[in-house]
């Protein structure tokens, strides 16, 4: 089975790196593919704002870089199957 690529549209889901929910996981959507290959993008975060302690609005990310295990902060990774 081919692995999935990131491309403009997706939703992922991107490890927070500041705010009151530092580490948790939030969803993301691909605005740009820098670099398929690397999976490298950059994203829109939807946040909970305030509650998460984070004022940008929107909160745009750029060069983030894919991480499967989903543990590093300022990483994306693709939503767990529940």
């Amino acid at each position: 089975m081919e692995e999935q690529r990131p491309s403009a549209g997706r939703i992922v889901h991107y490890v927070l790196t500041e705010g009151t929910h530092k580490g948790e996981h939030r969803p993301a959507i691909v605005v740009r593919c820098e670099d398929p290959d690397s999976r490298k993008v950059d994203l829109q975060v939807f946040h909970l704002g305030a509650q998460d302690g984070i004022t940008a609005n929107p909160l745009i990310v750029f060069g983030v870089r894919f991480q499967a295990d989903a543990a590093e902060p300022r990483s994306w990774h693709w939503p767990e199957r529940v």
